[in-house]
């Protein structure tokens, strides 16, 4: 069976974020402390977390309709999931600093450098 690994982002207060979104806002909402008063003791109690962030906050798939009038209609429930995921591959650049930029063409030298072929589509 194929494995699947999330690449999504953490999302966490202070993440970076385009200029012109908000920033991410944790709180807690409740915590098991606060059910105590339960009249079922044996009930059990969510810790409930809130959330306060962008729709465009951190790893997220923007529907067809949304960046182009033309595509009305094809909303994020219509989009088949296997325009979400591939195969896999794994290129090295472990030589980069943190947060250095990786342009094209060190993708394709690094494909180059290893011998590997992209078969249908790049996912960043």
């Amino acid at each position: 069976m194929a494995e699947i690994i999330d690449l999504s982002q953490e999302i966490y207060e202070g993440m970076p974020v385009y200029k012109s979104l908000p920033q991410v806002k944790m709180s807690v909402h409740n915590t098991h402390e606060e059910w105590n008063n339960i009249k079922n003791p044996t009930t059990s109690t969510p810790a409930v977390y809130k959330l306060e962030l962008g729709e465009h906050t951190g790893t997220h798939v923007d529907a067809l309709n949304h960046m182009a009038r033309e595509h009305e209609g094809k909303s994020i429930d219509t989009m088949p999931l296997s325009m979400f995921y591939t195969e896999g591959i794994c290129v090295d650049f472990s030589h980069k600093k943190f947060q250095e930029l990786i342009t094209s063409e060190d993708i394709q030298e690094a494909l180059k450098k290893d011998n590997i072929t992209i078969k249908k589509m790049i996912l960043f």
